[in-house]
């Protein structure tokens, strides 16, 4: 089943998303961050559902020892069935970092893919409709602008790579570039990459949507956040 976009970017186009989920997230304590409960779902469970109403698959970059829990969160164990189908990429030489786990995932990616969406696993507050804008201001067959190789919010002045529409062609070539990927800055890929920059508050929920959860403490505000601000909204609901 081909999945692309609708309403704007154009519905002809394919996207494919890259969930960032192998990190060992010593901050959150011994147990697996990313299943834990975001507003009553697991949070890669949330945070899925911000791209898969613009994704055709969703590949899922974590360690091997990760993925039975996540597939679990996901719905996505062996024999499930789901809307927006995912994989699993794996990266042997974990706590590489988050360039280390899109090194290991993009190849993935189907060849056919306009674009690619790369967010961060721990990010329950980003919205689907600021999926949407940043795939629309990759331009070109896109939007109406200029095509860039890559759209990134900027946060107080400061580029967020863990929340990026990427063209696939340009990506992939970027991070085979990168000859060691493990412990390298995230930014790194995109220097090479034409990048048209978004300040935050000019997308959907500002700059307090990208706020990542790296404490219980995080979990506990942000999941109040959530309940209090939109209690009857679902997770990737556009907003």
């Amino acid at each position: 089943m081909e999945r692309s976009c609708g309403g704007e970017p154009p519905g002809d186009v394919v996207v494919e998303s890259i969930l960032l989920a192998g990190g060992f997230s010593r901050r959150f304590g011994d147990r697996e961050k990313l299943t834990a409960a975001v507003a009553g779902e697991p949070m890669v469970r949330r945070v899925a559902r911000t791209v898969e109403p613009l994704s055709r698959r969703l590949v899922v970059s974590c360690r091997r020892a990760q993925r039975e829990e996540l597939a679990a969160a996901l719905g996505a164990t062996d024999g499930a069935k789901r809307d927006v189908p995912v994989s699993f990429a794996f990266d042997d030489r974990p706590d590489g970092g988050p360039l280390a786990g899109l090194a290991s995932s993009v190849d993935e990616i189907g060849d056919d893919a306009d674009a690619t969406f790369v967010l961060g696993g721990d990010f329950p507050l980003v919205r689907t409709a600021t999926v949407e804008t940043l795939l629309t201001a990759l331009g070109g067959e896109f939007g109406d602008r200029e095509p860039v190789d890559a759209a990134v919010p900027s946060v107080d002045g400061r580029l967020q790579p863990l929340c990026a529409a990427c063209r696939t062609d340009a990506l992939r070539a970027a991070v085979t570039a990168v000859e060691t990927p493990h412990n390298r800055a995230m930014l790194s890929v995109f220097d090479p990459l034409s990048v048209r920059t978004i300040p935050a508050d000019q997308l959907p929920g500002g700059d307090s949507s990208f706020r990542n959860v790296n404490t219980p403490a995080d979990l506990q505000e942000i999941t109040g956040r959530i309940e209090s601000e939109t209690p009857d909204t679902p997770a990737g609901a556009k907003q």
